[in-house]
């Protein structure tokens, strides 16, 4: 990964960190009792951060994590991710921006996010906002193909009723994001759209960080929890503006955590389209005043 970013000139550097704390557990190693959560002490982890040019922040910073499940190859969860980042290292360098965007490669997801909280704490002043990109190639046009959880057919009528209409097929991405990052999730899903078609991303605003409702949902509906299971809740719980693109993972994918999550499964139409509507926002985020968007070495065009 460090050596395909440098390839695309982009400078990377391998961020050291130590973990301890409450974590997740390997899921082999998970018995009959159920519990998922562990003590860690002193793991050593790292993370790749890519730099391009000497733009000056607040920027813009794209995430994926890096590692994955013991016994999974791990090609949706999350080589599709990293697949989406290193695209991006070859298109942004093509704008000429004024604030490139970081891209992080992130370690330690799958054990509770311990690369997100190392990263967003010492970067926190450079990062205006962060976009995590979260199993992203895993689609299926048959009906019925995409699970949706007790209660979200409540909490997000409008969502759920189109995703029904068209016969609950699992062929959208998801946009998750809290309140402090709606233009940036209202971008992105019209970007999507642009890329994709009209029923291609959806918003899911996250309420478990309102302040009065939230602690309550999260008693009340543990199904919501399931908003936050990627390296953005650790942005969220610094105060940092976050989304988070996912294709939804098990509820439509059920090679998830499994040795079948193999790159063969996987739509990379759909990936390209991710790619193209991601790399639209980020480009126009970070573009220079003027002329703007203009891309070198082909021709003038407006990013959306």
């Amino acid at each position: 990964m460090e050596a395909s970013l440098a390839e695309c000139g982009w400078t990377v550097s391998a961020q050291p960190f130590t973990a301890s704390g409450r974590g997740l557990r390997d899921p082999r190693e998970i018995g009959a009792d159920g519990e998922y959560w562990t003590e860690y002490r002193d793991l050593p982890g790292a993370n790749l951060v890519a730099r391009y040019g000497d733009g000056s922040g607040p920027v813009t910073a794209v995430a994926a994590h890096l590692d994955g499940v013991a016994g999974s190859p791990g090609a949706n969860d999350n080589a599709s991710g990293l697949a989406a980042l290193l695209e991006l290292a070859r298109v942004i360098p093509k704008f000429d921006l004024a604030a490139p965007p970081l891209l992080v490669a992130l370690d330690m997801e799958e054990l509770g996010g311990f690369g997100a909280r190392a990263f967003f704490t010492e970067h926190h002043e450079e990062i205006r906002e962060v976009i995590v990109l979260e199993c992203v190639a895993m689609t299926h046009d048959e009906p019925g193909t995409q699970q949706v959880p007790f209660p979200f057919g409540l909490v997000y009528p409008r969502v759920v009723s189109s995703v029904r209409r068209r016969g609950r097929r699992a062929d959208w991405i998801s946009v998750l994001f809290r309140p402090s990052s709606r233009r940036l999730a209202k971008s992105l899903r019209a970007a999507l759209r642009e890329a994709g078609g009209p029923h291609f991303a959806h918003l899911l605003c996250d309420p478990l960080g309102r302040a009065v409702i939230g602690p309550v949902l999260r008693v009340l509906v543990p199904a919501l929890r399931n908003l936050a299971r990627s390296d953005h809740s650790d942005a969220w719980e610094l105060g940092i503006p976050a989304v988070c693109l996912t294709d939804t993972a098990n509820f439509r994918d059920a090679a998830y955590h499994t040795s079948d999550d193999l790159p063969d499964r996987l739509d990379y139409g759909f990936l390209s389209r991710v790619v193209a509507g991601v790399a639209a926002v980020v480009a126009a985020r970070a573009e220079r005043p003027s002329p703007a968007g203009r891309v070198r070495g082909g021709d003038a065009r407006t990013v959306p």
